[in-house]
């Protein structure tokens, strides 16, 4: 017997981990039906944002350095022909994805390995199985585990943009995992940026791509590449909190204090519960000498975060620098007794001006103060602040 398939809608939950995703879980229904091309299965939804505002970002600044070296939009491959299957072995796979994708959504995601995996022994030609097992792989092996799952889809269907852009983000995760200082960051990455670019050569609208490929062009030291693909990003996707937070990031690293206090302020505007974009705010007026703005910003991180010591950390370093000792000593014991080891160095770095100050001397030192997975380190030297460099 034949069978058609049918995609029913849903909810789910998958690696690449978007809260304002619109695909949804695609559960594949076996029904009664004349005799079906062997690859009948419904393509991934797209990943798109639709019926928002547009952003009014700042323009780009100009870096200094070269146009970004773009790679030529390549055509979206044909799939090669699909093998023939039997009608049983279709079945059986189509079972069993149809519980990995059950188990995506309850975030079970063992057993939606297991599932998938079923799925692909069934019939390997199953590429939504195996792009559901890339997503499973992701949260339960790593990305490295991912890659190698959802380079089998894009193997049968490199014609799918979901199925670029999942395997242009693992590439990207899993060379970034295994990244040493001696690495040529170029060539890491080079594998990740064509799957991206040809995710984007599919669905121009996908705004996670531009994501990535901003994240790989601040690994090739490409500032203005990467404030083109971060802008793109917002623009597609105007709620995207780490595409605020990296081109913000980027642009006060790079000494455009005024750019970046418009992309963080922004991002407070249409970002839920923006803690984190109102550090950027701060740390923005904190480049642009506007350190009584900087604290009231810090003020409001902090009302919405009232755990993050590193919000503490940094209004306490500015308190401190006004002469408001008694409000700076507060925020900096609150931050160093924290016996977190992940922020470890933020309660150090507390004890340590705690110790400035009973010496009545603030000498500075060196703190991380950004928050972007590859934004800037800031040398802070509390009378005459450095900026940022890029990682």
């Amino acid at each position: 017997m034949a069978w058609a398939l049918a995609l029913v809608s849903g909810v789910a939950s998958t690696a690449l981990g978007s809260t304002t995703s619109a695909r949804p879980p695609v559960h594949v229904k076996p029904v009664a039906a004349p005799a079906a091309p062997p690859d009948d299965l419904p393509s991934p939804a797209l990943e798109v944002v639709v019926d928002v505002p547009p952003v009014d970002l700042p323009a780009i600044p100009d870096f200094g350095d070269a146009p970004p070296a773009l790679l030529p939009m390549p055509r979206a491959s044909a799939p090669p022909p699909a093998r023939p299957v039997t009608a049983r072995a279709r079945s059986l796979s189509i079972d069993a994805l149809n519980l990995c994708h059950a188990a995506l959504g309850e975030r079970r995601f063992a057993a939606a390995l297991t599932a998938c995996r079923a799925a692909t022994v069934a019939w390997g030609g199953n590429h939504l199985a195996w792009y559901a097992s890339a997503n499973a792989e992701a949260a339960t092996h790593g990305w490295s585990a991912a890659r190698d799952a959802v380079a089998r889809a894009v193997e049968l269907r490199p014609d799918i943009a979901m199925y670029q852009l999942l395997y242009g983000a693992a590439l990207y995760r899993a060379a970034s995992e295994r990244a040493r200082s001696d690495d040529d960051p170029p060539r890491r990455f080079s594998a990740a940026r064509v799957a991206l670019t040809r995710a984007l050569a599919i669905a121009p609208a996908l705004w996670r791509a531009h994501y990535y490929l901003g994240c790989i062009a601040l690994d090739r030291h490409a500032e203005r590449d990467a404030a083109e693909h971060f802008t793109a990003a917002l623009r597609a996707n105007p709620s995207h909190r780490e595409s605020y937070v990296a081109l913000s990031e980027l642009y006060r690293a790079g000494g455009h204090g005024s750019q970046a206090l418009a992309v963080a302020t922004i991002g407070t505007q249409r970002v839920p519960d923006a803690a984190t974009l109102w550090f950027e705010v701060a740390m923005a007026y904190d480049a642009l000498d506007a350190g009584s703005a900087a604290i009231n910003a810090l003020g409001r991180a902090i009302a919405l975060s009232p755990d993050d010591v590193l919000l503490k950390l940094e209004r306490g370093r500015l308190l401190f620098q006004r002469g408001d000792l008694g409000a700076a000593r507060r925020d900096l014991e609150a931050a160093a007794r924290v016996a977190d080891p992940a922020v470890a160095a933020v309660a150090a770095r507390a004890r340590q001006l705690l110790a400035e100050l009973e010496d009545g001397k603030l000498v500075g030192g060196t703190a991380r103060r950004c928050r972007a997975s590859r934004g800037c380190t800031s040398s802070v030297i509390p009378h005459a602040r450095g900026r940022g460099s890029a990682d």
